[in-house]
């Protein structure tokens, strides 16, 4: 499944915006094995997004299966990087 962050909210800046991204995500993989998350016209994002949107995935999943059912597609460095680290971080004081 795809789910097209552009398709749901206008920018990736607030808390808000996280929630309604994590909602379907979530929905996502409880209902299939794979999501990509597809960041297209996405230009950059906060860390507040980013805490709403998939570091609250891990009290539903462990890093592990996010990581290995989770996928981003057309992100920059900035997205990536971002993702990667706040996920790394949280997932290391959880475990």
């Amino acid at each position: 499944m795809v789910v097209v962050v552009k398709d749901l909210v206008s920018s990736c800046d607030t808390n808000y915006d996280g929630m309604v991204v994590h909602k379907h995500v979530l929905s996502a993989l409880h209902g299939t094995d794979s999501v990509v998350v597809d960041f297209s016209g996405i230009p950059n994002v906060t860390s507040s997004f980013v805490n709403c949107a998939f570091v609250a995935l891990l009290q539903d999943f462990d890093f592990a299966q996010i990581r290995s059912r989770l996928h981003l597609q057309n992100v920059n460095r900035q997205i990536g990087n971002l993702v990667r680290d706040r996920m790394k971080k949280e997932a290391a004081t959880v475990a």
